[in-house]
């Protein structure tokens, strides 16, 4: 057997601690789809695990001071994929026709469905009426919690590796 010279040892050593690093980080991590609230700075005021599923965000809307719900998921290259909205009235400032998807009345309710308008973010300027929140698994997030009143808030997404629990 030859005798390994010190650089030789200390390069066998590198060797097997990045293959132990690459197995622990195979097995105590994974990636996950993450919806980033951040201000007008770019700062990150939040991050939401979103796993598969994608988001609502609710909010009073400003004329009707009805509730709207818009409905999003995730698509190809983390982009918004705006599928469906819902709302209580129709009016000034609120869709009326099916130009893009399906127009439709539910219990009260009209929605707008099978839309797929795409985005890289949704800038928002939150104040204290209209009460925006993202909601995931049923879960809500109050906007205003995360800026000042009249605040801007950039909602996007990425993957993040996350440590498994």
């Amino acid at each position: 057997m030859k005798k390994l010279s010190f650089g030789e040892i200390v390069i066998r050593i590198l060797q097997i601690s990045l293959f132990c690093v690459a197995v622990i980080a195979c097995c105590c991590f994974d990636r996950e789809q993450v919806l980033f609230l951040e201000d007008q700075s770019g700062r990150k005021a939040a991050e939401i695990l979103l796993g598969s599923s994608g988001f609502t965000l609710e909010y009073r809307h400003s004329v009707h001071l009805t509730p709207v719900y818009e409905v999003y998921e995730i698509g190809s290259g983390d982009k918004l994929l705006l599928k469906e909205t819902r709302f209580y009235s129709l009016g000034v400032g609120m869709p009326f026709g099916a130009e893009e998807g399906t127009f439709s009345e539910e219990e009260g309710i009209f929605v707008l469905s099978g839309l797929n308008r795409e985005f890289k973010s949704l800038p928002l300027r939150i104040s204290a009426i209209p009460e925006h929140r993202v909601v995931i698994g049923g879960q809500a997030y109050l906007l205003l919690s995360f800026c000042e009143p009249d605040g801007v808030i950039n909602i996007r997404t990425a993957k993040k590796w996350i440590f498994k629990k």
